[in-house]
């Protein structure tokens, strides 16, 4: 049986970038301020990653809170039954297996950004499907400062946390002001782990996977 995995998303989402910089030195050439989310289902057993089009967002809603924006995204994630192949096409049975809420508020005066604050939960609505391994990991850095300025949380089914104090100023090279939300889905010997990413401004040659 096909099932279907609805996924909540208020997102920011991030990446970790190396590379060493000059400090001071300003680069505009790289900058992306379009704010662009991805979605991916990989087949832990096979490691093969399916990438989901920005189509497939259902809804998309941006408002102003206390002049912060905050980003909502929802978005459906199809699966295949245990021992089928998952295309973009899926036909599933509706049946909702899995809905996690990713709420990231952020602020921006001109070229800079922070993160203010991100919540959200993880929610088990299939029985036979059991959630495990949630992570949750945002950046809010620039000039490489990774170590200091990236959290990673490994989060309960629900979660809340302040953002950064420090602004971004996004014309520094390997800038970044993004981060994902992940889980593990599994049904008997097969799992599949969800990962929404949201980047909102970056300032690197690649990024990667984000």
């Amino acid at each position: 049986m096909k099932k279907k995995i609805h996924i909540l998303i208020l997102a920011t989402l991030a990446m970790l970038i190396g590379g060493r910089v000059q400090v001071g030195a300003r680069e505009t050439n790289n900058i992306l301020e379009t704010p662009q989310y991805t979605l991916s289902v990989t087949n832990k057993e096979t490691n093969e990653v399916i990438n989901i089009a920005q189509d497939c967002i259902e809804t998309r809603e941006e408002h102003m809170l206390l002049g912060d924006t905050q980003m909502i995204l929802s978005a459906n994630i199809s699966i295949p039954n245990e021992k089928g192949n998952m295309t973009r096409n899926t036909i599933t049975d509706g049946g909702v297996t899995t809905r996690v809420t990713f709420n990231i508020n952020y602020s921006k005066s001109g070229n800079l950004y922070k993160i203010t604050g991100y919540s959200g939960k993880f929610e088990q609505l299939d029985k036979s499907f059991t959630i495990s391994n949630r992570k949750v990991l945002v950046a809010n850095f620039q000039n490489n400062e990774t170590k200091k300025y990236i959290r990673e949380h490994i989060p309960g089914n629900t979660f809340s946390y302040s953002g950064f104090s420090n602004w971004v100023d996004i014309t520094y090279p390997n800038s970044l002001v993004a981060g994902y939300a992940k889980c593990d889905v599994s049904r008997q010997a097969s799992s599949w782990e969800l990962r929404l990413n949201y980047r909102i401004a970056a300032n690197v040659i690649d990024i990667g996977y984000w």
